[in-house]
């Protein structure tokens, strides 16, 4: 069952109970979206036709969610100085979502597992 949602609804958890969406419950069922292509870097290799084909699949075979990852380096380049295309790109993927039935759920990718995500600016300092 697809679910049609206007932009600013909001699905709520609710302890004991579970999703709710418009006072009812719902199953979250989804994936972890990467692309075929690049994997998780689709912020810095991006093809739209892609992402887009994608998206309408995953929509087709009755899910409801994708999981996305955010790169902090790619979304803050160096501390305050934010970079605008990358949130036009997730502004661009949350739209073809909703037009899918899609709830987009981000992860961000911070460097702790990996030094490949890491912010260059960080300098290997501790996060904690």
């Amino acid at each position: 069952m697809k679910i049609s949602f206007k932009q600013d609804q909001i699905c709520k958890w609710i302890p004991g109970k579970g999703f709710e969406f418009d006072g009812n419950p719902i199953y979250i069922t989804g994936v972890n979206y990467v692309t075929r292509y690049v994997c998780t870097n689709f912020w810095e290799d991006w093809r739209p036709d892609v992402i887009k084909k994608d998206l309408e699949k995953i929509g087709n075979y009755g899910l409801n969610a994708i999981r996305i990852p955010v790169h902090w380096e790619y979304s803050e380049p160096q501390p305050g100085e934010y970079n605008q295309n990358n949130f036009k790109k997730f502004d661009w993927i949350l739209n073809i979502a909703e037009d899918n039935g899609l709830f987009v759920m981000p992860f961000f990718l911070v460097g702790i597992c990996t030094a490949n995500y890491d912010v260059s600016w960080r300098n290997s300092r501790s996060f904690f």
